[in-house]
C-alpha cells in the first residue's frame, strides 16, 4: 500500500519535477546583463555565450553535474527537510586541510562507519554537523565490503543514523538523496538496480607474457599500466611476487588476482641474467583503455579507487565524488537505505545496504570495544 505523503511532500514532488525537467531540458546557457542606454533607462540584454575552454570544462564538470536539472540547488534545496535527521548522523572526515570522506553515526556514543580504502591514516579531524571539531580513530575494517569503524573522541550523546525499519532498500525507480553534514543534500537520484552483486575486480600488472626457460616471460608490456609504471620491460622473467616463487604463467596470474588495485607488490625479475627487485603499485584492468578513462574523467570527473567486490550493493545515479563516500543514502521518508560505497562510473554510485552496514558495524564494534579505555568503552549507547 502506498505511504500516505503530505503536502508539503506531494508539493516538493511537484517542485522537483517541474523545475528538474525545465533546467535540464535548457540547452543554451544565456547570461543577462543589464547596461545603460542615453536616455538613461534600464533595459536587459541577452547575449550568447563565448565557447568554453575544454580544459575548464574537464575541471569544472563534477560542480557544472551539480547545478543543473534535477541536482540545481534549488531542488535539491527543497527536499532538505527530508534529509536533516541523516544529515545530523553525517561526519566529515579531514586529513591535514583535505576532505577524505564522509562517516555515518551507528552509536550515539560516538561510533561511526565510513568507507575504509579512502582512510589512509588512523586518526582524523572530524567536523560535526554543527560546525564543531574533534578527533576520531579508525578501529577495524571489514576488507571485503571496504567499511571501517572509527570512535569519535570524548564525543557522546550524538544523533543516530535514523535506519530504514525494517532495514531494506527502495524499489527500482524509487527517488533517493545522497546527504552529508550540510543542509542541502549532495545530489538527488533514482535507483537503478535495488540489489545488484558486484564481483572482486583484482589488480592487474598490465603486461602479455609466455612461458620462458625460468618462469613467465613479458612479451608486451601495456602502456599506462602498473608494469610501465614500475619499469618492467619485454623479456623480462618474473620469478617471484612478495617473495612467493611463480613458475608459470598461470601461477603469475593467479598470484597476481590475490591483490586489490593500488595494492604495492614486490616484484623479483631476471633481466640480462641478472636479478632486479621492482616495485608495482596494481592498476585496473579499464585503466588500460586510456581512452576510455580520459573520456570518463573528461565527463563525470574521478571514480572511487576502490569500486567493486562489496557483494550486494543498491545501484543508483546520484553523482556522488569518491571523497563524499561513506555518508547516507536516504528514502524520501527520510530514512537511510544505505551507504553510499563506491563512485562506479559516470553515473552509477554503490550503496552498501542499511542491514548489512549495521551487521557490520555491530560486530566491527563488539571486536574494538574491549581495546578502549574503560571511560570510553562504556558510554551509554
Amino acid at each position: 500500500m502506498m505511504p500516505k505523503m503530505s503536502l508539503r511532500t506531494v508539493t516538493n514532488y511537484v517542485l522537483f519535477f517541474a523545475l528538474g525537467y525545465t533546467l535540464s531540458a535548457t540547452v543554451i546557457r544565456v547570461t543577462v546583463v543589464s547596461r545603460v542606454v542615453p536616455q538613461g533607462r534600464r533595459v536587459q540584454h541577452v547575449e550568447s555565450p563565448i565557447p568554453p575552454d575544454l580544459d575548464d570544462f574537464r575541471a569544472s564538470a563534477p560542480q557544472q553535474a551539480q547545478r543543473r536539472g534535477k541536482n540545481h540547488e534549488v531542488v535539491r534545496r527543497a527536499f532538505s527537510h527530508i534529509a536533516k535527521r541523516a544529515k545530523n548522523a553525517t561526519v566529515l572526515l579531514i586529513d591535514g586541510e583535505r576532505p577524505v570522506a564522509l562517516a555515518t553515526v551507528v552509536r550515539g556514543d560516538g561510533w561511526l562507519v565510513s568507507k575504509a580504502s579512502e582512510l589512509s591514516g588512523d586518526t582524523f579531524a572530524c567536523r560535526m554537523p554543527d560546525g564543531t571539531r574533534c578527533q576520531a580513530t579508525k578501529l577495524g575494517v571489514d576488507d571485503p565490503h571496504d567499511l571501517a569503524v572509527l570512535k569519535l573522541e570524548q564525543v557522546t550523546g550524538l544523533e543516530e543514523s535514523p535506519w530504514s525499519d525494517p532495514p531494506d532498500s527502495a524499489d527500482a525507480g524509487s527517488l533517493v538523496f545522497a546527504t552529508a553534514n550540510t543542509e542541502v543534500p549532495i545530489a538527488i537520484g533514482i535507483v537503478s538496480i535495488p540489489l545488484i552483486d558486484i564481483p572482486r575486480h583484482p589488480g592487474v600488472l598490465g603486461i602479455r607474457m609466455e612461458q620462458g626457460t625460468a618462469g613467465p616471460q613479458i612479451v608486451e608490456v601495456l602502456p599506462g599500466g602498473a608494469a610501465e609504471t614500475a619499469g618492467l620491460q619485454t623479456e623480462d622473467m618474473i620469478l617471484a611476487v612478495n617473495d612467493k616463487r611463480v613458475r608459470t604463467v598461470r601461477q603469475l596470474g593467479e598470484t597476481i588476482r590475490e591483490y586489490w588495485p593500488d595494492d604495492r607488490v614486490r616484484l623479483s625479475v631476471q633481466r640480462d641474467n641478472e636479478t632486479k627487485e621492482l616495485e608495482a603499485l596494481l592498476s585496473r584492468k579499464d585503466d588500460l583503455d586510456l581512452e576510455n578513462r580520459e573520456f570518463q574523467h573528461e565527463l563525470g570527473g574521478p571514480l572511487s579507487r576502490r569500486r567493486s567486490g562489496f557483494g550486494q550493493v543498491i545501484q543508483h545515479d546520484c553523482i556522488v565524488m569518491p571523497e563524499q563516500c561513506g555518508g547516507p543514502l536516504v528514502d524520501v521518508h527520510g530514512r537511510v537505505i544505505g551507504i553510499n560505497i563506491a563512485r562506479a562510473e559516470r553515473i552509477a554510485t554503490y550503496a552498501l545496504p542499511a542491514k548489512i552496514v549495521q551487521e557490520i558495524a555491530a560486530r566491527l564494534i563488539r571486536q574494538a570495544e574491549p581495546t578502549l579505555p574503560a571511560a570510553t568503552s562504556s558510554a551509554p549507547r
